[in-house]
């Protein structure tokens, strides 16, 4: 399957688009998320299965190049090989998870549940992309919904942490 990569890497975000937008109860907000990170689970799974341990150290699989800024030699790669593959499965696994575990959340649920998809997508993006400038990108990108995770729905010292979290990543 062609961009498979990319269906897993964005079904996310426009899951998160979707909770915040088109969602208007906190049920459907819910749903729209854990079906939206469900769908990135079996998509995980499916590359999963046709993942070549093999290979798993010799090249990247499930390659995907665009080229992006020519000027600057910054593309959209994206590829995973043995050591990234183990950590997008587990990022799969638990972002659904957490949406089940957290299906009580009555504090600005759409919010929560869009920041969980957002850094389920930040966290593909990481274990997933082949150029630097790609990973730097999806490394901020992971940064802002844990600063406001951190922030909104923290513990005792949540701003003190949320700023210091700021200050150290």
């Amino acid at each position: 399957m062609d961009y498979v990569l990319s269906l897993i890497l964005f079904i996310p975000l426009i899951g998160a688009a979707l909770t915040l937008l088109f969602t208007k109860s906190r049920e459907s907000a819910r749903i729209v998320a854990f079906t939206a990170s469900a769908i990135s689970f079996v998509l995980t799974i499916m590359i999963y299965l046709q993942f070549e341990s093999g290979l798993a150290f010799l090249e990247f699989q499930f390659p995907e190049k665009i080229t992006w800024i020519s000027s600057l030699g910054i593309n959209y790669q994206l590829g995973v090989d043995g050591v990234s593959m183990p950590l997008i499965l587990l990022n799969a696994i638990l972002c659904p998870l957490t949406i089940v575990y957290a299906w009580g959340e009555n504090k600005l649920p759409n919010q929560f549940f869009a920041l969980i998809l957002v850094l389920q997508a930040g966290v593909f993006g990481v274990f997933m992309s082949l150029d630097f400038f790609l990973f730097y990108i999806f490394w901020e990108l992971t940064l802002i919904p844990l600063y406001f995770l951190i922030s909104i729905w923290g513990g005792p010292n949540k701003d003190y942490a949320a700023i210091k979290f700021f200050i150290y990543t």
